[in-house]
């Protein structure tokens, strides 16, 4: 049965690069790299020829030279489809192996002009090398593919790569062509996006008949002074490019150079170049292993081919020698001005230096391979709506885009790789480190995977310890060695699914991941930055100018904290919390109080409290067992025990004012010292009324005589003290004291505090207590003179004295403090009062009891009278 003939047309990039002007006939010098990929084109078409993937399918093909023209290689895309002979547009005068799709170019400048004719026709076309973002656009590039991702996609990943490593000071060399161009701005934008600024965009020229690049003076010392210490290169790749930079070795010695995928595709300048290129990062697409190429590259030979010039002219410039010896080997020696001798059959191609690890040539055969692959989806599809295997292919020419876009790759780890919407080859990314391991050699590493298809968090896997940067002692690094990660295109015949066109699939398997030996630690990673690092417990400031990278350090405000390195704002703590001395970290607030332990104010408090409480116990003591002597009698024995009893309940008083503040104890603290220094109160005035009503019972005939006795005395005490009491119930009725954190008055503290809640109520409570002190004031003042027997009226004035004095100082340093101070110094006036109604009206007494026995008699009081 005769096979149908399907036919791709390939347009391929320059294999001769002219070394003169393009108007001059002079000789052209054979690329070995493009021609490889016109045989791993020629190898992919023999493989599938061979297979059983298309049966009764022969797969045929055109090739032109697109001489990186694009008028000629919309000259190239016509004649193909006009066929032999006189060029015809729209039309074709091939009978027998009409195309059904292309694959090339290689170029981005002869793609965009190929694929703009071909949307026209609907003729599916695959690139292997242009990345081109142009071609993104589905409405332009309707059956546009390639095996590639474009330089925005490529951009992006590589942008990734570089925040990862804290680098935002970044310096971009690109070529001085539109692609440079559109590259750098790509790049620019894209890093942008990232907060990473670029330090200088510097276009390199280079003369392409003088074979000669250049960066001009102010350009080397831009790069000379700048800061910038990583170089990203772009645009369109030449070895005179490269030539340019190892001519300004000295100025990048110190940087770390980063490249993209279309630029990690040329290998040779791995040993080429490798000092220049020691230590650098490259990000570079995923192979694709080809196991039998190795074994179809041997076997090109001139004797094997004698009729392909082109192979003659690659042996002729790299091996000097000739098939055959003749006046035509004799002129292609002069015309390259070398001395040729006749080859022995032992050279191979792939001896050619870095002939095999270079170029695009895996992505040559992956076009092919997905072509093929969608020829047989759409035959057994065909063939189950027809029922005819000998349908013809080329008559649905214009749906074989419909199939290429649905074509999935299944990974073994249960990915899917495929093209997208944009017609781009999504797959993995490797990170490399090329380092040089010897003299002149250097070696590659494989460092890390980027996976576009994983989420954001698993996009970017690195193994930073196995990374060795340019600026480290490098001498003493290991060797390491390990397998490549890699794609498996088998060729057997596969099973695909036929419910549909969108699930035809087939499994390409994923190969070892790299295995490395023991090395030393590497060495820290470069520092790219327009200004030093802002540490934690800092933020930046904006320097003027139009770098956002370019800024100063500023340290938190009070109360502020930054936790990370590089933050644009401060955090400010919560109330409780507090930032602590490097500014780094909200630790909690210290909170203020009198505490009973660890303050010496707390200590002196209880001390000199319990000091009084047993000085007044005491005195209780000597006035209960002297009760009956006439001291105590005529000084009216109930008041003073009630006194003496109400005193040592008020320094008792100041444990209610000492540790933590809770609701209970703000409510008790006030309302105890306030009705407990009320009765002490009341009884120092109920005395001195009874001193006045004495001396005026004494004449003869008075009315107060009546008025003599304890009811009276009772009655003032209870009286007094109701009215107090009446005033705590209803502050605590309407608005009592609470608990309350003040977090603002001092910095890093939290003053744990009662508030009073009625301001009215808590004056009230002091300004009764103030009153009654001020009344017995000045009905002492007045009984003073009076010349009773034991008169307490001298002792209660100074008391009285005592007690208003400290009050009205301590208002004033009350209202002016804060926190434990604050209660401090109502403590202090506590105490104070205390200690003075204690001792001025009971000191002397206990000092007659016990020193001067002889004055507490009878007979002594009666003299006083007398008196």
């Amino acid at each position: 049965m005769p096979r149908n003939l399907a036919v791709v047309g390939k347009i391929s990039p320059p294999l001769f690069a002219p070394l003169y002007d393009a108007g001059d006939e002079g000789p052209k010098n054979p690329a070995p790299q493009y021609y490889k990929n016109l045989l791993t084109f020629q190898f992919a078409i023999e493989t599938f020829n061979n297979s059983l993937l298309l049966p009764n399918i022969t797969l045929g093909y055109h090739v032109y030279d697109s001489c990186n023209h694009g008028n000629k290689a919309i000259k190239s895309v016509l004649q193909i489809l006009s066929g032999p002979g006189r060029m015809v547009p729209n039309y074709s005068c091939t009978e027998r192996g009409k195309v059904i799709g292309f694959i090339g170019d290689h170029h981005s400048v002869t793609t965009v002009p190929i694929a703009q004719l071909l949307g026209v026709y609907r003729y599916s076309q695959i690139s292997y090398g242009a990345t081109s973002s142009a071609l993104d656009n589905r409405h332009f590039y309707p059956t546009f593919f390639q095996t590639l991702q474009n330089d925005r996609a490529m951009y992006s990943m590589l942008s990734k790569v570089l925040e990862y490593f804290g680098w935002t000071w970044i310096g971009i060399l690109a070529s001085y062509d539109d692609s440079g161009e559109a590259e750098a701005e790509l790049l620019t934008n894209d890093l942008t996006k990232k907060g990473i600024c670029v330090a200088f965009t510097i276009k390199i020229s280079f003369d392409q008949y003088n074979n000669k690049g250049w960066i001009n003076t102010r350009n080397v010392e831009i790069i000379r002074k700048s800061t910038a210490k990583v170089i990203v290169l772009c645009g369109t790749f030449s070895e005179t490019f490269i030539k340019c930079l190892g001519e300004n070795y000295d100025v990048l010695s110190d940087r770390t150079i980063v490249l993209n995928p279309n630029w990690a595709s040329n290998k040779f300048i791995i040993d080429k170049f490798a000092k220049l290129f020691n230590c650098c990062l490259v990000l570079d697409n995923l192979p694709i292993n080809l196991p039998d190429i190795l074994i179809f590259f041997e076997k090109i030979k001139p004797e094997n081919h004698p009729e392909d010039k082109l192979l003659e002219h690659i042996y002729i410039l790299h091996y000097h020698c000739c098939l055959k010896i003749n006046s035509a080997c004799h002129y292609y020696g002069s015309l390259y001005r070398v001395r040729l001798h006749k080859c022995s059959g032992k050279e191979l191609i792939i001896q050619i230096r870095n002939f095999y690890f270079n170029g695009h040539f895996p992505q040559v055969f992956l076009a092919v391979y997905v072509t093929a692959y969608a020829l047989n989806i759409m035959r057994l599809l065909l063939y189950n709506e027809h029922q005819k295997m000998e349908t013809d292919l080329y008559y649905f020419k214009q749906q074989l885009h419909r199939y290429l876009k649905n074509l999935t790759f299944s990974l073994q780890d249960g990915s899917s790789i495929g093209f997208n919407e944009n017609g781009d080859f999504v797959s993995s990314y490797r990170i490399l480190n090329w380092m040089m391991t010897g003299k002149f050699k250097v070696k590659t590493k494989h460092v890390g995977d980027l996976i576009p298809s994983a989420t954001d968090d698993q996009q970017l896997l690195i193994n930073e310890s196995a990374i060795i940067w340019k600026n480290g002692a490098n001498k003493n690094r290991c060797l390491v060695t390990s397998d490549v990660k890699m794609f498996h295109l088998p060729i057997p015949v596969m099973k695909c699914h036929l419910n549909s066109f969108a699930d035809a699939s087939f499994v390409v398997a994923a190969g070892p991941v790299f295995t490395e030996t023991t090395c030393l630690s590497p060495s820290q990673i470069p520092d790219s930055r327009c200004s030093e690092m802002c540490l934690p417990g800092s933020r930046k400031v904006p320097r003027p100018g139009i770098h956002p990278c370019c800024y100063d350090c500023a340290p938190c405000s009070e109360g502020e904290i930054s936790n990370t390195t590089d933050s644009e704002n401060c955090i400010k703590c919560q109330d409780d919390e507090w930032p602590n001395e490097k500014r780094d970290l909200c630790i909690p607030k210290s909170e203020d109080f009198l505490s009973y332990t660890n303050d010496e104010i707390s200590a002196v408090c209880i001390f000199v409290s319990v000091f009084f409480c047993f000085i007044t116990q005491l005195i209780l003591g000597i006035f209960i067992s002297h009760r009956d002597t006439p001291i105590v009698k005529a000084n009216n024995k109930n008041l003073s025990f009630l006194l003496l009893v109400s005193i040592m309940l008020s320094f008792l008083c100041v444990f209610l004012f000492l540790g933590r503040p809770v609701d209970i104890t703000c409510m008790l603290r006030q309302i105890s010292f306030g009705i407990l220094f009320s009765i002490a109160v009341s009884s120092v005035l109920a005395k001195t009324i009874m001193v006045c009503i004495a001396f005026k019972a004494t004449k003869p005939g008075s009315v107060w005589r009546k008025w003599m006795g304890v009811k009276l005395p009772n009655c003032v005490v209870f009286i007094c003290s109701s009215v107090q009491v009446m005033i705590c119930i209803s502050w605590l009725s309407i608005s009592p004291p609470f608990q309350e954190l003040d977090t603002h008055s001092y910095q890093g503290q939290i003053i744990v505090q009662c508030n009073e809640g009625s301001v009215i109520g808590f004056y009230s409570v002091l300004g009764y207590m103030g009153v009654l002190a001020a009344v017995s004031f000045i009905t002492a003042f007045i009984a003073r003179t009076l010349p009773d027997s034991f008169n307490e009226a001298k002792y209660i004035t100074f008391s009285m004295l005592v007690f208003c004095s400290v009050w009205i100082a301590m208002i004033p340093a009350y209202l002016s403090t804060k926190g434990k101070y604050m209660v401090a110094v109502e403590i202090f006036s506590i105490l104070t009062s205390n200690a003075g109604l204690l001792g001025c009206i009971f000191f002397p007494k206990c000092y007659i009891i016990l020193c001067r026995p002889e004055r507490n008699t009878k007979l002594c009081l009666l003299e006083n009278k007398k008196t």
